[in-house]
């Protein structure tokens, strides 16, 4: 499933907990605040251990759901055509 990552830019105090353990995930701006890569290249798990060691809880590693383009989803019942 794909993940949806967020990163807490206000609470991110650059500590790269997260860019040691994932650094085709995760890396830091100009600002020295962490930022996810539009395309992640670790494995959920070395994600989430990633999310998990950030010593201020400034990121959050959520399941999301693929939605299928709308001409693929077609009417559901009871719409009307």
């Amino acid at each position: 499933m794909p993940l949806e990552i967020r990163i807490d830019r206000s609470a991110c105090r650059g500590s790269q907990a997260c860019v040691r353990r994932a650094p085709g995930t995760f890396s830091l701006d100009a600002r020295q605040r962490s930022v996810a890569a539009p395309r992640p290249r670790e494995s959920e798990a070395v994600i989430r251990d990633a999310a998990g060691a950030c010593p201020f809880f400034a990121i959050e590693v959520r399941e999301t759901q693929a939605t299928a383009p709308a001409a693929d989803r077609g009417a559901g019942p009871g719409s009307a055509s």
